[in-house]
C-alpha cells in the first residue's frame, strides 16, 4: 500500500500491507495494479496507491456520514441454533461515521490546503458471550455468565488529515501531509 507512491506498508505484517485505512473523504483517486511491481517496492502483487485531494482554487467542502441502529438488523436466531446452545445472536449496538473535509486556495495559483476529519464508530453485541459475574471476585475462580449484559466488540476509528500543496514552479508541485489515525479495539 503506497500514498502519493511512498510505501506505509507496516513491518508488523511482514511489511506487505498498512494496518492504515485511509479517510474516504482525503482521497482523489484509487490505483490498483496487479501483478509484479516495479523496483519501487519489495514485493510483487496487488499494489493499491492513494492519490490524495490538494484542494483548489475555491473553497469546497463535503461530509459524510452513515448510520444503522440494530431495530435495522435482521435476527437468524432459530430454534435449531437455540437446540445447540446459541441464546443469543450476534447484534449491533452502535454503528456510525462522520466523515467532512474542506479545501481551498492560502494563494491562488500557488498554495492550496486540503483538511478532513473521520470518527467512525462499529460495535456489536457478540453472540452468546456474556460477562463473567465472578469477575473481581476473589472468593470464585469459577466463570458464571451474567445474561443481564451483553459482550461488546467495539472499535473506535478516529482520525485527522491536513494537507498543504505548492506550486513551486509550474512543473513542480510539492505536497507535505500530516496523518493522524488511531485505533481502538475496547
Amino acid at each position: 500500500t503506497t500514498v502519493q507512491g511512498i510505501s506505509i506498508a507496516s513491518f508488523g505484517t511482514s511489511g506487505a500491507t498498512s494496518l492504515i485505512q485511509m479517510n474516504p473523504m482525503a482521497i482523489e483517486e484509487v490505483d490498483i495494479s496487479t501483478g509484479s511491481n516495479n523496483a519501487e517496492l519489495h514485493a510483487g502483487g496487488v499494489r493499491v496507491n492513494y492519490v490524495l485531494k490538494s484542494g483548489g482554487n475555491q473553497f469546497k467542502g463535503v461530509v459524510f456520514g452513515a448510520y444503522a441502529p440494530g431495530a435495522w438488523q435482521s435476527n437468524n436466531l432459530d430454534a435449531d441454533l437455540i437446540a445447540h446452545g446459541l441464546a443469543t445472536p450476534n447484534k449491533i449496538k452502535q454503528l456510525w461515521d462522520i466523515n467532512p473535509a474542506f479545501g481551498g486556495p492560502v494563494a491562488h495559483d500557488k498554495l492550496w490546503f486540503y483538511l478532513a476529519a473521520r470518527y467512525n464508530v462499529s460495535a456489536d453485541y457478540v453472540a452468546g458471550i456474556f460477562p463473567n459475574k465472578n469477575l473481581n471476585n476473589p472468593k470464585s475462580w469459577q466463570y458464571a455468565p451474567d445474561t443481564s449484559q451483553r459482550a461488546v466488540n467495539e472499535m473506535t476509528q478516529p482520525d485527522t488529515q491536513s494537507r498543504v500543496t505548492w506550486q513551486a514552479s509550474p512543473r513542480n508541485r510539492i505536497g507535505f501531509m500530516h496523518y493522524n489515525a488511531s485505533y481502538c479495539f475496547c
